[in-house]
């Protein structure tokens, strides 16, 4: 089992051909592991028995890091002509579809949002919407167990302090059509994304069905959009974050700052994003 596993490491490859990064090698490593524990009572890692598959594993990842396969690869920002694609033609608050769809951008948008951190689990309670000294109304959201922040409850004193804040006058004003989305939800239904009805009237109370939006739909979000609105490119939820950052470094706020709302722990992570700057989020 010992030289099968050496030929596995140093030869495996993805369908496509291409090698696996560092960290699917060490998944898939541990995988293997669980299994022969549960099954033949062999730790492929640690037992002496499984030394030079192990160290050819460990060759493979030293290979993979020099070639730069290893690396994490930043997302891209959404460029400026997809953004203004995406309001002209796809978000609206005049829909059920098309309020939910601009509701689901800006929260991954002015939330920082990873794309699949704990969006599936948010509901209405999680929301608050405030206002400023200056009598500006703005809308944050309680954070919950993430990536980054561990913990056994909901955090209220996470490192995230993203705001949402109105835009008075402006047609596109996040902070209105969120109000207007949470007031359009169904009443006994505690998730924050519920299915859009089929069939509706503007002045219908509810728009949405007493059913919670599928993990898949949430996580293919800005894929399945980047279709729908024939974007220049397939972006990805995560595209959305690296979107806020990216304008938020262009108008000249400080790296704390943005950490602040990013949950980022160093001002390195920031700085590996792509740019464009965004002239109307």
């Amino acid at each position: 089992m010992n030289c099968l596993l050496r030929k596995f490491y140093a030869e495996t490859k993805r369908v496509n051909g291409e090698v696996y990064a560092k960290k699917s090698m060490i998944s898939l490593r541990y995988g293997l592991q669980k299994h022969f524990l549960k099954t033949r009572k062999e730790d492929i890692i640690n037992d002496e028995s499984y030394k030079t598959s192990n160290e050819m594993f460990k060759a493979v990842l030293v290979k993979l890091k020099k070639d730069g396969v290893g690396e994490s690869k930043q997302k891209e920002a959404i460029a400026p002509e997809d953004l203004s694609k995406l309001y002209d033609t796809v978000f609206s608050t005049e829909t059920p579809t098309g309020l939910q769809k601009k509701t689901i951008f800006e929260y991954l948008y002015y939330f920082c949002n990873r794309g699949r951190e704990n969006i599936r689990e948010l509901q209405k309670e999680d929301f608050s919407v405030s206002m400023d000294s200056t009598g500006r109304e703005y809308v944050t959201v309680r954070e919950r167990q993430t990536k980054n922040h561990r913990g056994d409850d909901l955090q209220d004193n996470s490192n995230k302090q993203g705001r949402m804040y109105d835009r008075p006058g402006d047609p596109n004003c996040p902070v209105a059509s969120f109000k207007k989305y949470l007031g359009k939800l169904h009443p006994n239904n505690p998730n924050f994304w519920q299915r859009p009805k089929k069939k509706f009237n503007e002045s219908d109370e509810t728009w949405y069905d007493n059913s919670p939006v599928g993990k898949n739909a949430l996580y293919s979000f800005m894929s399945n959009l980047s279709s729908e609105a024939n974007l220049s490119k397939r972006y990805t939820n995560h595209c959305i974050r690296a979107t806020s950052i990216s304008t938020l470094d262009h108008q000249g706020i400080e790296a704390r700052h943005i950490m602040s709302v990013s949950g980022h722990k160093n001002e390195t992570s920031i700085k590996s994003y792509s740019w464009y700057k965004h002239k109307f989020l």
